[in-house]
């Protein structure tokens, strides 16, 4: 059974909303983030394509997926969500794990 919380002021009651408000904002970059990992780990598991005189797909597409994060991990540090030290740890992470085995 779920608690409702209520103030007494009318104050309080906008402090509660704007709260509840904020903390959806934060969870959407956060399972942003989250998808994208988990896309960019899907598409390292796809087979390479053998023509190596052109960047294949699978590069093409993890270079999409890093673009995207990147800029999802910046808008969550501006807006709270995420602190600037975590973001730059989770952009190392991908770069070192995902971009590395994408043959550029």
């Amino acid at each position: 059974m779920a608690t409702k919380i209520t103030a007494k002021k009318s104050k309080n009651r906008k402090e509660i909303n704007k709260n509840k408000k904020n903390q959806g904002i934060n969870r959407s970059y956060i399972f942003a983030a989250k998808a994208l990992i988990r896309k960019a780990k899907r598409t390292l598991s796809l087979p390479a394509d053998p023509d190596l005189f052109k960047t294949t797909t699978k590069d093409s597409l993890l270079l999409i997926l890093g673009k995207k994060l990147f800029s999802v991990l910046d808008k969550a540090v501006k807006k709270g969500a995420f602190h600037k030290n975590k973001a730059a740890r989770k952009k190392s992470w991908f770069a070192k794990v995902f971009l590395s085995k994408a043959s550029i």
